[in-house]
């Protein structure tokens, strides 16, 4: 019961002190505030009055430092409120210009006689105006995969779309050739990826299509024997045989299971060529194999055929 009260005591003495301290908080602030200071931040800048169908192609620098005094309720007012941004103009002109900061500072509106500019810092600005010119390019994926342990690759990458329509200063324009999509990198792939990507952002171009779709296939991969798989004989002159022993092979493909599961053994053709065994001193001749494509050739068997040339 005692501690009850003691406890409610002290809870009503606490509350004003609360205050008191908030209040003091408050007054210490108002006073402060209302005296002068200096204050540096860096802005972005912003070129304005662009002629239509211009656009900036280049730029000595896309930000200033910049020195201010004044009052500090003004000040602290200036750095909570909308983004700042140090405007100048281009004067509806084209070509390339320079300009000296704190001559154009009166075409910053939030710079108002409350508070005085010192300082801007590099004191001069050089940029240039060029016609707006557009071409198509094409998309290229800027992408790193990283598959599960036993899985892999099994189609192309397709990109949809695969080429944009690029705006922009003519000088940059001119120089580009294809887009990049911005890096990404994928981890642990186990299935198929169909995702959207964005275009990489290069200063003063813009797209038609801001990102585009990309896609590819993910396979677990595995091994299979295709067996009985005949062998050709190319370039045989006229009056001439060239005899296999075997005529069939047994051929080894690693590659993505649907795939392999998929794949027509008729589509197969590993050969031989009538030069090979003119050329050959051993009495064997290896099959040549382009393995399809996203599987790799594991083994041949045999991997030499013997043979006998007739004559007719």
């Amino acid at each position: 019961m005692w501690s009850f009260f003691i406890l409610l005591q002290m809870k009503k003495k606490i509350l004003p002190l609360i205050l008191i301290t908030l209040f003091s908080i408050i007054l210490w602030g108002s006073v402060s505030l209302s005296e002068e200071y200096f204050a540096t931040m860096e802005v972005p800048v912003r070129i304005v009055d662009v002629q239509e169908g211009t656009a900036i192609a280049d730029i000595s620098r896309d930000k200033v430092d910049i020195s201010v005094k004044g009052i500090g309720w003004t000040l602290a007012g200036m750095s909570l409120g909308p983004d700042l941004e140090f405007k100048v103009s281009a004067k509806n002109k084209t070509g390339e210009q320079k300009i000296y900061l704190e001559g154009v500072a009166g075409q910053n509106s939030w710079l108002t006689s409350s508070i005085q500019l010192m300082e801007v810092k590099p004191e001069e600005l050089a940029f240039k105006v060029e016609q707006v010119a557009t071409k198509k390019v094409q998309v290229i994926p800027n992408i790193k995969l990283n598959y599960r342990p036993g899985y892999g690759l099994v189609s192309p990458i397709q990109v949809n779309p695969d080429s944009v329509t690029i705006s922009g200063p003519q000088s940059i324009v001119d120089n580009i050739e294809n887009i990049n999509t911005s890096l990404h990198e994928f981890e642990d792939i186990n299935k198929s990826v169909n995702t959207i990507i964005g275009l990489e952002n290069i200063p003063a171009l813009s797209y038609d299509n801001p990102a585009v779709n990309i896609e590819f296939e993910v396979q677990k991969i595995v091994d299979k024997v295709f067996d009985d798989i005949p062998v050709l004989v190319k370039n045989v002159p006229q009056f001439r045989e060239l005899k296999l022993y075997p005529e069939k092979v047994k051929i080894t493909l690693r590659g993505g299971i649907n795939l392999l599961g998929k794949m027509d053994a008729n589509l197969l053709e590993p050969y031989v060529t009538f030069k090979q065994a003119l050329s050959d001193t051993l009495g064997a001749i290896e099959p040549v194999f382009t393995p399809p494509e996203y599987t790799i050739l594991i083994d041949i068997k045999p991997g030499k055929l013997e043979y006998i040339i007739k004559k007719f």
